[in-house]
């Protein structure tokens, strides 16, 4: 168990936080995230569930399921043991069930108790009708995504790509709907689409380095800062690539040399050719 000294009136005491929460390196970790949670929750200084998902790094439909969970947890225990009442021993630790009551289900709804900044905002993709929660964004925006076929194509398109990589899409970003939105309207689907199969799929500088950095959103590639270049250098990679299967016959025994590429991700081309 971690110890926090009971900040006001100067006591002290012990934090007791749930057993079996996974802990990872930095502050991101639930573990970590527990005993933050219980910690402002002691001093009366917990801020809302948009401020904890900032602080903590996560979207805000994880932080409002592991904020309810930690609800339920708060209730069942006593989080703080005063060291008025002459107790010295350590706050025993509270078993719980193996199964999370944290369910990163995207499409299944959180009953919030913070009634300031409810969740209530879903997209349905694909034909299999699949509901997707989503970061609550303007009305205007989310009427939008919603009535335009387009916009559902990309992000089933960009969820495909996610899933296909081995991640889950516990919640939609709310940036990620906003490029979204401003790309379809600019007409630009056809090129957002091949970016993002540029970025899952090419083996280049650019989409490798991107993709170890964890920069998988359609926000991180389609922006208008970087959607030129990243839409020229998608291009070359698929002419490159189509070039590359035309060449290939059945008659054709000739090995061809590896491709080489620049820093920048485009192909060189050997002289003479």
């Amino acid at each position: 168990m971690k110890k926090i000294a009971q900040k006001g009136n100067k006591r002290k005491g012990y934090i007791k936080v749930p057993q079996g929460l996974p802990i990872s390196q930095g502050q991101n970790s639930k573990a970590e995230a527990a005993y933050d949670w219980m910690y402002l929750s002691g001093i009366g200084q917990l801020p809302s569930q948009r401020k904890l998902s900032r602080r903590w790094g996560w979207t805000l439909h994880k932080t409002r399921q592991f904020i309810e969970y930690m609800n339920n947890f708060n209730q069942s225990s006593i989080t703080f043991q005063s060291g008025r009442t002459g107790y010295t021993g350590n706050v025993e630790d509270v078993s719980i069930t193996s199964q999370s009551l944290v369910n990163h289900s995207p499409s299944t709804p959180s009953d919030s108790t913070d009634v300031s900044v409810p969740l209530n905002q879903y997209i349905i993709i694909g034909g299999d009708g699949i509901k997707y929660a989503c970061e609550e964004v303007d009305r205007n925006l989310y009427r939008y995504i919603n009535a335009s076929a387009h916009c559902r194509a990309l992000l089933e398109a960009w969820i495909n790509h996610y899933k296909g990589a081995g991640h889950t899409v516990e919640c939609i970003l709310a940036k990620d709907m906003g490029v979204c939105s401003s790309v379809t309207r600019q007409g630009n689907l056809e090129g957002a689409l091949l970016i993002l199969d540029w970025l899952f799929n090419c083996h280049r500088s650019r989409p490798k380095y991107l993709r170890e950095n964890g920069m998988l959103h359609i926000w991180n590639v389609c922006h208008k800062k970087v959607y030129a270049e990243n839409y020229s250098l998608a291009s070359a990679w698929k002419s490159d690539s189509n070039k590359t299967v035309e060449k290939s016959t059945p008659t054709t025994t000739t090995t061809q040399p590896e491709p080489r590429y620049d820093s920048r991700g485009f192909l060189i081309q050997d002289k003479g050719v």
